[in-house]
């Protein structure tokens, strides 16, 4: 046997166990070693029943002195009572569902017991505890830590510790990439001593410091991986752009002045441009502090030059507002513009904004007529090409794959183009310097309009006083927002919450206009919806979180979100970006339907600040690397996930990642290494 033997092969896995094993995604003795326990118990302290205390863990050695079993007929199943007994007293043990268990208990034989003391009518009692026989010299379920792993029915912990424990000699065989010299520094087991630790803890110390090697190492190929790529972009030539007096001019005749945080961002990145090796940098801002404008003016420079940019964003909403931005902007500067998308076919050129058949606007965009294309995913479809395409701009760039990313990169043909990514969403400075280390980093902070927004966290029993609230603001001529959640299991759900949302709005401000806007509708509906509220006809918009991004309404500085739990705290912070946006007076009101302590802690934190960086950093500790980045859909590897928050981990492995490709930057002496490596890619994807 080795790594790679099928588990089918293992003694005591049959068909039926192997089939859901693969269910798990575990086929070979490789992949079970990498099924990481989920938990631990300590069961290591024998006692006696009478030293056990209610909810503690605790293991003791017993005999049955008396068996009972009861049908349980709502499920057709059993219930079975055991009277355990030592030298200091008697104790109950009850287990369900289990028959098996009648011909294993025989009175008057000794076990060992483990699990949590819970108090009854009927006195202490153990219930479903973990039990083993006292004749087995290895104990793989008792007195000692016990690892619980991720289980799915008929195959439980108990069994896939029985499984393991055999095949742990294998770790002594796979390949350890983390250099000697840094377990050393840091007295950290070997690669293959840490796997058996993590399976089979010898104490919760040691646990911990393979938990750190393991970490420490898959850090150390994440950081080769990103900063191989940083190396491979600086390798390649990009077209070179310099400022030019058309863009003094264009500033100069902007309705206001940028801020120092704009103008500094904008020469680092001219200074990208007229480096002659491609650009990829990432501009963090938060809500409302002027990145679109700063995304213009780079992409002014190069469109000037007959250059091609492609301005990708997340929704149709937010591709749609900048294409309009983008015209007030350029209105002195003759480009041809287009935006395309799923529901838009327009162009603007010569002061003139007209829609055309999609087919033709493709084609055209590949004949390199248009300079600046707004758009969404429509921009990767196969049918486009970009032949002069020298910048990437992404709005919202989480929201996209690095896959998606290279994807419109390749669409230059033999032009290398400059990207630049935008997020309102700022990045915590763990994930910014493991996930982005192949990216440099430019920040505005000053925002042009000082933001005045109370929050609240609202009780259902004071919503009438809320609405009344609502009702006077509005007759003074400003405008609410009413964010509603959209229903992760169910796309239909979500539309009955907004409709029964919608339609109980207008019972209760029968005297306002309302209207609902949510991601499906279509794009003619969308703009229909947007412009009657921008222009004040629509006094309340019923909504989703599809306002996130790319909503600017001047009068709206009001807002309602139920359900804020549902939301993320950078979700939140960036949703209640939509009002106060000119520097007004704005309330934001809260309605969460339950209140738990996580729960309670996340919107206490958007209640009392303002500031995007805290609550971003509050968002990733609170819900961890998983939820913030969205892990339903970004595939990203769980492994990685417990390491994403150890800054100092993160700086070790960034730091031997550094030196090694100092010395082998293309880890030519390393084949093994750089072909985990190279898996890599295909294991990061935001996408």
């Amino acid at each position: 046997m080795n790594l790679e033997t099928p588990l089918n092969q293992i003694r005591g896995i049959n068909t039926k166990i192997s089939k859901k094993l693969a269910e798990l995604s575990l086929f070979t003795i490789k992949d079970i070693l990498f099924f990481f326990p989920s938990s631990y118990t300590d069961y290591s302290s024998l006692k006696k029943i009478n030293q056990l205390k209610i909810n503690e863990n605790s293991t003791i050695k017993a005999k049955i002195v008396d068996l009972k079993t009861k049908p349980l007929f709502k499920k057709r199943s059993l219930i079975i009572q055991a009277l355990l007994k030592d030298e200091t007293g008697t104790l109950r043990a009850v287990w369900f569902a289990k028959p098996y268990l009648e011909k294993i208990f025989l009175k008057g034989r000794e076990f060992f017991f483990a699990g949590k003391v819970t108090a009854s009518k009927y006195g202490l009692s153990l219930i479903e505890p973990e039990f083993e026989t006292i004749e087995k010299e290895e104990k793989k379920h008792l007195l000692r830590i016990i690892p619980h792993y991720r289980e799915k029915k008929g195959l439980t912990s108990r069994f896939l510790r029985t499984i393991i424990f055999p095949l742990l000699k294998f770790s002594d065989f796979l390949p350890s990439f983390l250099p000697r010299e840094i377990e050393k520094r840091y007295s950290l087991p070997t690669f293959s001593q840490a796997i058996k630790e993590i399976h089979w803890p010898s104490s919760f110390s040691f646990l911990k410091k393979a938990q750190t090697r393991i970490d420490l190492e898959n850090l150390f190929i994440l950081e080769l991986f990103l900063l191989k790529r940083k190396i491979s972009l600086k390798e390649k030539t990009a077209p070179i752009f310099s400022w030019q007096k058309e863009i003094d001019e264009f500033i100069a005749d902007l309705p206001f002045k940028l801020t120092n945080d704009q103008k500094k961002v904008l020469q680092e990145i001219f200074a990208d441009l007229a480096s002659g090796k491609p650009m990829n940098r990432i501009l963090q801002g938060d809500v409302g502090s002027g990145k679109t404008i700063v995304a213009l003016i780079s992409s002014l420079a190069v469109a000037l030059k007959g250059y091609q940019v492609a301005f990708m964003a997340p929704t149709e909403i937010l591709a749609w507002q900048q294409f309009q931005a983008a015209k007030n902007f350029f209105k002195k500067v003759d480009l041809p513009l287009a935006l395309l998308t799923a529901n838009y076919s327009l162009i603007f050129w010569q002061g003139q904004e007209s829609e055309v058949k999609k087919n033709s606007l493709q084609k055209e965009i590949s004949q390199g007529k248009f300079l600046i294309v707004f758009g969404t995913h429509s921009l990767l479809q196969e049918k486009i090409n970009f032949p002069r395409l020298s910048l990437i701009i992404i709005d919202e760039q989480h929201r996209f794959g690095v896959n998606q990313r290279a994807l419109l990169t390749k669409k230059g043909e033999k032009i290398t183009p400059h990207c630049l990514s935008m997020t309102a969403t700022p990045i915590p400075r763990t994930l910014a310097l493991s996930l982005y280390s192949d990216l440099d980093f430019s920040l505005i902070k000053e925002s042009p309009q000082k933001r005045k927004i109370v929050t609240k966290v609202t009780s259902p029993k004071n919503r009438e006083k809320v609405y009344e609230f609502i009702r006077k603001k509005i007759k003074e001529g400003e405008q609410l927002f009413l964010v509603c959640p959209l229903i992760e299991e169910s796309e239909k759900l979500s539309l009955e919450s907004i409709e029964k949302k919608y339609q109980e709005i207008k019972r209760i401000f029968p005297e306002f206009s309302v209207a609902k806007l949510y991601g499906k509708m279509k794009g003619e509906e969308k703009q229909k919806v947007i412009e009657d509220f921008a222009k004040n006809k629509t006094k309340i918009l019923v909504t989703t979180s599809v306002i996130e991004v790319g909503i600017d309404v001047p009068a709206a500085n009001l807002m309602i979100i139920e359900n804020p739990e549902r939301f993320g705290l950078a979700q939140l912070h960036q949703i209640r970006g939509r009002i106060g946006r000119r520097g007004q007076q704005a309330f934001c009101f809260l309605f969460p339907e339950k209140l738990p302590a996580k729960t309670r802690a996340r919107l206490k934190a958007i209640q009392e600040s303002t500031d995007g960086f805290f609550l971003s950093q509050k968002d990733l500790e609170i819900r961890g690397p998983g939820e913030f980045l969205g892990i339903k859909q970004s595939g990203f590897p769980d492994y990685l996930m417990s390491a994403l928050t150890n800054f100092t981990l993160i700086k070790i492995a960034k730091e031997a990642a550094l030196n090694l490709l100092k010395k082998d930057p293309s880890l030519d002496r390393f084949p093994l290494l750089r072909e985990r490596v190279e898996k890599m890619a295909e294991e990061i994807s935001f996408s």
